[in-house]
This record gives structure tokens, C-alpha cells and sequence, in this order.
């Protein structure tokens, strides 16, 4: 009864597969192309994991400020972050003094709301515990605050989201099942609001989570077979059953629901996935659709570029795009930027 909190402001009904409509019922165009990369950018970063990036804040109340994150490859693996304020010149480079040994997590609240940028990560503690931290560049409304939860452990990395005045983590754990676990937290002060452990769903790999456009918590993970899955909850902060998938990674996939609502945008695909493959070179691959079910083939791409860890989707409103970052295979393992489109 207590976790029936977390997700109180979530969608009223769980609807799994075409249940689910695009964009708060906007009507989508009907010629799409299969997924494509342009405006490629190979920045002059470099990470051990593939990177972590802000998902669907660009375009909200004014927001421009996209936020990108990463493990750097100094001898330590401090956490890094770059923002950008068109999706193409990334600056604003901090250095965090806390380390981990995968990605980290961002997300940003927008600046009329204050413009922290929340950070989650595994430490390099012998335990590999779960930490948060609020106000990263520590220069918004609020204190810069870190809690780390003791006695909650990851063997790799979390997923963060927010919606509303709460901030979701979600991590795969050390049990013998690797199974995955999610907690709400307040703004600001981190405080616990409510919290779910042992999910009946198991992970290989860091799990993600994302906000679809009527507020429901969308789940992703990649389970002991290798086969991609997703998951949503509705508002009794119950989980519909996985969507298990025939296709396959080593690592997490990223899980984008676009809210494009606000912004007018009623030509970009609703929901949109990204993993890498389990070929020899890592391949990425990128698949979109209108409603929660899993894409066709003809919804489906591989790219041609290879991603060490998984890759990660955001979306800029200002623009309509989707935007796609990884870390490359080269062997400075350099990060990576592009836009995925459907047009």
C-alpha cells in the first residue's frame, strides 16, 4: 500500500501495446522512413562506459539546456558533464569529485523551475552503492545535496527520471536474480517518498526509465536470455507484464517516450528504442512506433556505428528531434552525438 505512492500522478489506466496512443492523441504522419543518423559529432570526450543524457526537457516552458554525461577515463573515473543549448556546441565541462566504475545518470528540472541537473550513480565503494546527487553544477535555486542509500547496491549502472515534483531511480540489484528496483524521491531535499524493490523483472544490464507523455513510468531491461523487455505502470503503481522482444544486447536499452505535445510537434514517432546488438562490433540499432508495442522490422535500423555500452536517446523540442549519444569503439572510446530521424 506504501508504494502506491510513488506513482500517484501517473497515467489512470495501464495500457500495454496499442493501447498506448502517440503524443497525448495527436495524429502522427503515416510516411516514415525506417531511422536514419545525421548531424554526426564525435566530441573530443572520452568514457569507460557509453554516456548518460537529459531524455525530454528541451522545449518545456522555454527549456533549452540539454545535459550529457559520463565515467571519464582519467585513473579515478571521476563523473563528467557537458550542457548544450542547441544540440550542437557543448560546453559548461564539470568535473565531479565522485567516481564510479559505469555511466552515470542526468536529468534536468527546467530552468523556470529552478535548472538543477540531478545526477545518479553506482560508487566505486566495495559495495557498489546506489548514490544521488541534486544540483550538480551546483549554481540553481536549491543546494547542492548528495545522499547515498546504503544498503541499496547496483552491479551497474542506474536510470533517472523526473516528473512533476518527484525523481524516479531505478536500478538492477545484487540479488541473485540481478532484479529491478524503483524509489521516488523528493526534489531537492532526496528524501525517500516511497520505494519498490525486488520487481519481478530480472536485468544483465543497467535498466531505463522514462516519463510517457501522460505521465506513466515506462521500464526497460534487458533480461537473462539477452531479449530486450519493457514495462508500464499505472496509477495503482502496478506493472503490466514484460514486453519481451526476439531482439538481443548485451547491454541496456534506452526507452524514449517523446512528448512532443507542447512544442506542436505532431510528426515525430511517439516512442522510440535504442540497443546495441550482439554482432561482433556492437552494432547500434534504433527502432520507433507510435504506441508502446514493440516496432516492426520496417520501424527498425541497424546504423552502421558501434557503441561500447549501450546507447542513449533525448529529445529537443525547440527542434523536433531526436537526439542519440554513444561512446565509440575507436579505441579512445570517444563520445559520440548524432540525431535519429524517421522523415
Amino acid at each position: 500500500m506504501f508504494w502506491r505512492r510513488i506513482l500517484g500522478g501517473l497515467v489512470v489506466a495501464l495500457m500495454v501495446g496499442v493501447g498506448l496512443i502517440s503524443g497525448s492523441g495527436q495524429a502522427k504522419a503515416a510516411s516514415l522512413a525506417a531511422p536514419h543518423l545525421t548531424n554526426k559529432q564525435i566530441l573530443s570526450e572520452t568514457s569507460i562506459d557509453g554516456p548518460g543524457l537529459t531524455k525530454n526537457i528541451v522545449g518545456h516552458e522555454g527549456e533549452r539546456t540539454m545535459v550529457l554525461a559520463w565515467t571519464g577515463t582519467d585513473p579515478h573515473h571521476h563523473l563528467n558533464l557537458l550542457t548544450s543549448r542547441d544540440g550542437t556546441t557543448w560546453t559548461n565541462k564539470r568535473i565531479l569529485s565522485d567516481t564510479s566504475f559505469v555511466r552515470p545518470a542526468v536529468e534536468r528540472v527546467t530552468e523556470m523551475s529552478g535548472g538543477e541537473v540531478v545526477l545518479a550513480w553506482t560508487g566505486t565503494d566495495s559495495r557498489h552503492t546506489l548514490n544521488v546527487l541534486w544540483n550538480a553544477y551546483n549554481n540553481g535555486s536549491s543546494p547542492m545535496k548528495k545522499v547515498t542509500f546504503w544498503g541499496d547496491w547496483s552491479f551497474t549502472a542506474p536510470a533517472l527520471a523526473i516528473s512533476g515534483d518527484q525523481v524516479y531511480v531505478a536500478w538492477a540489484g545484487t540479488d541473485p536474480n540481478h532484479s529491478l528496483n524503483i524509489m521516488a524521491l523528493e526534489q531537492r531535499t532526496l528524501k525517500i517518498i516511497a520505494i519498490k524493490r525486488y520487481l519481478p523483472f530480472s536485468s544483465i544490464a543497467r535498466p531505463g526509465i522514462s516519463i510517457g507523455p501522460t505521465g506513466n513510468l515506462l521500464l526497460s531491461w534487458t533480461n537473462s536470455s539477452g531479449r530486450l523487455c519493457f514495462a508500464v505502470a499505472n496509477r495503482g503503481s502496478n506493472f503490466g507484464s514484460a514486453t519481451v522482444s526476439s531482439d538481443t544486447s548485451f547491454a541496456g536499452p534506452d526507452f524514449l517516450a517523446v512528448n512532443g505535445t507542447y512544442v506542436g510537434d505532431t510528426t515525430t514517432p511517439a516512442y522510440w528504442w535504442a540497443w546495441t546488438g550482439r554482432d561482433a562490433h556492437y552494432s547500434i540499432h534504433v527502432a520507433f512506433n507510435n504506441s508502446a508495442a514493440w516496432p516492426s522490422s520496417s520501424s527498425k535500423a541497424t546504423l552502421g556505428e558501434w557503441a561500447l555500452g549501450g546507447p542513449v536517446l533525448g529529445y529537443r523540442g525547440t527542434t523536433n528531434t531526436v537526439v542519440l549519444a554513444w561512446t565509440g569503439t575507436d579505441p579512445g572510446h570517444h563520445l559520440n552525438i548524432g540525431r535519429v530521424s524517421a522523415a
